[in-house]
């Protein structure tokens, strides 16, 4: 049996149930789907949560458990019904939550998911992309962001922050852009060119400073103190406070929102967000990523174009993927940690 070297774990819990070994090599499951040599995978939040079992009620998890969801690598095979990708192509993607992680040698995946990589990056910077570019980019576009709007985002510095205001900025053609940020990111965040204001969280509470923007993503757990600067009639999206019940609607297989015990308890959880938005008669939604490969090459559109680039805080060899994980789990980061493989890839300047 051909194995491949991954990072996974065979059961819940804290970092120390992680581990670096041999698992069975990734195999084709589908006719549509392509096997790819993974060259570098980023890690993100998403990561530790799951293994911990946050999200044990919402994702069947298959055991053992490979750590990860962003990739970029080459395709080495290709399933019988695979029309857009070619063995040799390079490529990036972001894994659905039912297929293996892509802290591994090998992944295997339906071509949906998958897209030709940038041209002009490495396969380290495009690797540090998928998810948190989808997820940027399917808020923005849920907040109906558009040309001259303002816009508050917390959590400028992050994954997530980093690409949402570029896109914010550089492709929705954003008016005035808000973030927050410790006052030793501001010059990440002023070389990115795309903010306004930048809020020194340490310093002073944005709710108490910004007023009359048009909508607010929330990238820290902060929704409701968001509510207090977006005026009548705008939206809040939040991708890292309490998802309201309706959020369930993206994972249908569990009944959707009414059928679900689990519906209930977001409920209660949700409840005084909710009650706050009503109160300011604002719109308040939960963002969940949906991976999608005809958005990833969008995106890599956008990159071609100058519009976005990866930001990258640290770049680790895959025998030290559990340090990265360790650093990742600290916090306190700027964009993106990626893990490199073994194949040759040249490793680019941390941003």
């Amino acid at each position: 049996m051909e194995t491949m070297q991954a990072c996974y774990y065979t059961k819940y819990g804290k970092p120390s149930v992680l581990t670096i070994g041999s698992l069975p090599r990734a195999q084709l499951l589908a006719p549509d789907d392509v096997l790819i040599q993974v060259y570098a995978a980023s890690i993100n939040p998403m990561d530790y949560k799951r293994r911990e079992g946050g999200f044990k009620a919402v994702l069947e998890t298959k055991w053992p458990q490979i750590v990860g969801y962003d990739l970029a690598g080459v395709v080495v095979l290709c399933g019988t019904d695979v029309k857009q990708l070619r063995v040799g192509d390079e490529v990036f993607a972001c894994l659905p939550h039912d297929r293996t992680g892509s802290l591994a040698e090998y992944v295997s995946v339906s071509e949906y998911y998958v897209a030709h990589k940038p041209k002009n990056l490495t396969f380290v910077q495009a690797a540090a992309l998928p998810i948190s570019s989808l997820v940027a980019l399917q808020t923005l576009r849920r907040l109906e962001l558009s040309e001259g709007k303002k816009l508050l985002l917390t959590g400028g510095s992050g994954g997530v922050g980093t690409l949402a205001l570029q896109l914010a900025k550089n492709v929705f053609k954003a008016g005035t852009i808000a973030t927050t940020a410790s006052l030793q990111k501001e010059h990440i965040l002023t070389r990115l060119g795309a903010v306004d204001i930048i809020i020194d969280y340490s310093e002073q509470s944005f709710d108490q400073t910004l007023r009359e923007y048009d909508c607010a993503m929330d990238c820290t757990s902060e929704a409701k103190k968001c509510m207090d600067c977006v005026t009548q009639g705008g939206m809040v999206a939040s991708i890292a406070d309490t998802p309201p019940p309706e959020a369930l609607d993206d994972f249908p297989e569990l009944g959707g929102r009414t059928s679900c015990c689990l519906g209930m308890f977001l409920g209660c959880l949700s409840y005084s967000v909710k009650s706050k938005a009503r109160s300011k008669r604002l719109n308040y939604e939960y963002v969940f990523v949906a991976p999608n490969g005809e958005m990833l090459t969008e995106i890599a559109g956008f990159v071609d174009q100058g519009l976005l680039r990866p930001v990258i805080d640290k770049v680790y060899p895959f025998e030290l993927a559990l340090d990265a994980m360790e650093l990742l789990e600290n916090g306190h980061l700027t964009g993106k940690i990626v893990v490199e493989f073994s194949v040759g890839v040249s490793q680019p300047e941390a941003e």
